[in-house]
C-alpha cells in the first residue's frame, strides 16, 4: 500500500512523533509512504525518519491544489506516487487531504483524518475566531468526510467533537497512540535517580499539572529534601511558566527545566526518572521504559488522577471520560511511590510496561490498514467549495499564488537521508 501522511512540521511533538512512527513503520513492512508538510522539512524529527520516506514540504502551494490542472501539475512536479489512502495528522490539512485525493479520477485513494485532541476546534472550551478559512474547514470535517472516515485518539476525543457539532459520531473509529516497545535488555540500562521526577510534554495551558505540581513539590520537599522534578518542554504558556509559575521553584532547586529534547535524547531522561507525570504518547512511552507512570488529566486543576498508568482506561492518555471520575490524588501517588522498596518499584514497573503492550506499533497498524481498506474513497467536493476555498485561500494572497506558480518543477524530491530526485 502507498500512504501519504500530511501534517505541518518534523518538530518533536506528540503527533509529529506518531507521523514519524507510522512512517518508518510502513517502510520496513514494505509499504511505500511519503509525507507533505506544510512547514520545516529539517525540525529534529528529520534525522529519524527512515530514508526511503519521500519527504515535501509545501509552504503556500497546496493553494494550487485546488486549481484545475494546475494541481495536477504541481503533484507531477513533486514526483510523489498515487497513493492508496492519506491520512492527515489533524483536522486542518484535512481540506489539503481532499484536494489531493481529487487529483485521481478515475480510481481516488482512500481518505481519513486523525483527531489528537478533544477540543481540536476550540480553545479552552472557548470556539476559536476562525474566521472564514476556519469554518470552511469545520465544514469539510463534519460533511465531506463521512464518520467512517474519522479516526479519533480515544473515547474523549470522539466525544469533544460530538458536543463541538452537536450530533452523534458513532461509526468514528477510536485508533489510539501506537508506540515503538523498546526490548526487555534494554530496560537494564536504567539507573534512576532517587525522587526524580520528570515531565516531558509541550507547554500548554490545557496542561494544568505545569501549573499544580508547584505547591505538590513544596509539600514534598518536607519530607524529601531531594525532590527534583526535571521538566523538557516548550509552548506558548513557556515565558509565563518560567518567569512567573516556576520562579521560586526553580530558584529553591525544585524545578530544573531543559527546554526543547531531541527525540534521541527521550530515552536517556526516562533512565534517570523515578516516576513521570503527563499525558500522551510520552507517557506512555515512559511506561514502556519502565518508569512507573502517573496520567495528568487535561483542564484538571485538582491534581487528581487515574492512579498509576495500568489503572488507567485504555485507550485514553490524560483525557476525562464522560460518567467516570478519577478520584487518585497526584500528591498520594508520588508518596505512596517514593516509601515503596525496590520490590515493590520493579513489580509497579512492569504492571505498567504490560499495559503498554496494547499500543504496540506492530498491533496497532495493522488494524489500521485493515480498517483502511474498508473505507469508502467518498465524493469529490463540489465546484462551489473548491471556488469558495480558492477565494479565501489562493485569489486573496496573489503574491503568494504566483511565487507558488513560479516555483514549479524547481525542486528536487527529499528523501528523509538528504536530496534526491526520483526518476
Amino acid at each position: 500500500m502507498e500512504v501519504l501522511l500530511i501534517n505541518y512540521c518534523l518538530y518533536t511533538g506528540g503527533v509529529e512523533t506518531l507521523m514519524v512512527r507510522m512512517a518508518n513503520w510502513l517502510v520496513r513492512k514494505g509499504h511505500g509512504c511519503s509525507i507533505l508538510l506544510r512547514d520545516t522539512f529539517d525540525g529534529d524529527l528529520r534525522p529519524l525518519l527512515d530514508e526511503r520516506v519521500r519527504v515535501r514540504t509545501l509552504a503556500n502551494r497546496w493553494d494550487l491544489l485546488a486549481m484545475p490542472v494546475v494541481g495536477s501539475l504541481l503533484w507531477k512536479s513533486w514526483k510523489l506516487p498515487r497513493p492508496d489512502m492519506i491520512y492527515t495528522m489533524e483536522q486542518s490539512w484535512s481540506v489539503v487531504s481532499l484536494l489531493v485525493r481529487d487529483l485521481f479520477v478515475n480510481h481516488p485513494p482512500k481518505v481519513a483524518t486523525g483527531a489528537y485532541h478533544p477540543r481540536q476546534f476550540t480553545y479552552e472550551y472557548v470556539p476559536r475566531k476562525w474566521g472564514r478559512l476556519g469554518l470552511f474547514r469545520q465544514k469539510v470535517y463534519n460533511l465531506a468526510y463521512t464518520d467512517e472516515q474519522k479516526f479519533f485518539m480515544s473515547e474523549e476525543v470522539r466525544a469533544g467533537h460530538e458536543e463541538f457539532f452537536n450530533r452523534p459520531m458513532p461509526d468514528g473509529w477510536v485508533w489510539p497512540l501506537p508506540i515503538e516497545i523498546p526490548p526487555d535488555e534494554l530496560l537494564s540500562q536504567r539507573k534512576p535517580v532517587p525522587r526524580r521526577i520528570l515531565s516531558i510534554g509541550r507547554l500548554t495551558r490545557f496542561k494544568t499539572y505545569s501549573w499544580y505540581m508547584v505547591p505538590i513539590l513544596y509539600a514534598l520537599r518536607e519530607k524529601y529534601p531531594d525532590v527534583q522534578w526535571h521538566i523538557h518542554g516548550f509552548g506558548a504558556q513557556e515565558k509565563e511558566l518560567v518567569e512567573d509559575v516556576w520562579k521560586d521553584a526553580i530558584r529553591d532547586g525544585l524545578i530544573v527545566f531543559h527546554g526543547p529534547i531531541r527525540y534521541e535524547d527521550i530515552s536517556t531522561a526516562f533512565h534517570q526518572a523515578s516516576v513521570f507525570i503527563g499525558m500522551g504518547t510520552t507517557l506512555l512511552e515512559a511506561a514502556a521504559w519502565g518508569v512507573p507512570a502517573i496520567p495528568a488529566l487535561t483542564y484538571d486543576e485538582d491534581a487528581l488522577s487515574w492512579g498509576y498508568i495500568d489503572q488507567m482506561p485504555y485507550y485514553t492518555c490524560g483525557e476525562l471520560i464522560p460518567g467516570r471520575q478519577p478520584t487518585a490524588k497526584v500528591m498520594d501517588l508520588i508518596c505512596r511511590l517514593f516509601g515503596m522498596n525496590a520490590k515493590e518499584t520493579e513489580q509497579l514497573a512492569a504492571k505498567g510496561r504490560e499495559y503498554v503492550n496494547a499500543y504496540s506499533m506492530d498491533h496497532l497498524m495493522e488494524r489500521f490498514l485493515e480498517k483502511v481498506n474498508e473505507l469508502p474513497s467518498g465524493e469529490p467536493l463540489s465546484a462551489s467549495d473548491r471556488l469558495r476555498y480558492l477565494w479565501i485561500r489562493a485569489l486573496k494572497f496573489p503574491r503568494n499564488l504566483w511565487l507558488s506558480l513560479s516555483r514549479i518543477g524547481r525542486e528536487p524530491l527529499r528523501h528523509a537521508g538528504g536530496y534526491r530526485v526520483m526518476h
